[in-house]
């Protein structure tokens, strides 16, 4: 046996190899014996394999939109295998953390930014490694047709005859003139509906 492994008589080989014991050890041949013949034996070597300090060498996602399913599964590297946690920040109600997999789906109103967040790996090698980002996860688009207002009509005549009668839109009648960005001059009774969203 190489000078840093030992053998009990129970058959327990146990050691702890040092830097300058990495590489494949000679043949080791294990005999067991009691009295009755043939005695039993089993020939073997031991890799010892340098320890690496811990990376982490994937690029994390850091965009969102609500009602998508995120996903971020993170690569880890090192000897012995590192273990990945969170070490700052609290992670939203909608996000979870599991095997070296961040995942979940923002839902409606949850638009922000979150974090930062700072995740470290360690393996008993240092230095640890560490990697922190935030997450922006956007509302989700009110899609359509229209201008640049999120498919908001912005044609005062489209919309008095309601093709933009929706939350988020600007509703005039067609005889209201309309100020940039959404102010209405009160001169008519009705056909009025605005939002923060309007002709430019």
């Amino acid at each position: 046996l190489p000078a840093w492994l030992s053998i009990s008589g129970t058959g327990l080989i146990s050691g702890t190899p040092a830097a300058g014991d990495i590489g494949t050890t000679g043949t080791i041949t294990v005999t067991v014996a009691n009295g009755i013949t043939p005695n039993a034996t089993q020939n073997f070597s031991i890799t010892v394999a340098a320890s690496v300090a811990p990376a982490i060498t994937s690029t994390a996602v850091t965009t969102a939109t609500e009602g998508t399913a995120y996903t971020y599964t993170f690569t880890v590297t090192g000897n012995p295998t590192p273990t990945l946690s969170l070490t700052t920040g609290t992670l939203p109600a909608w996000l979870t953390f599991s095997g070296n997999t961040l995942s979940g789906t923002p839902p409606a109103g949850s638009a922000a930014t979150y974090g930062p967040f700072t995740f470290t790996a360690t393996n008993g090698v240092t230095p640890d490694a560490t990697q922190t980002f935030s997450i922006v996860v956007s509302a989700t688009s009110s899609g359509g047709g229209g201008g640049g207002d999120g498919g908001c009509s912005t044609d005062s005549t489209q919309q008095s005859r309601g093709a933009a009668r929706r939350p988020g839109c600007l509703h005039v009648h067609s005889s209201v003139p309309v100020q940039a960005p959404w102010q209405v001059v009160e001169r008519a009774a009705s056909g009025h509906l605005f939002n923060p969203v309007g002709p430019k």
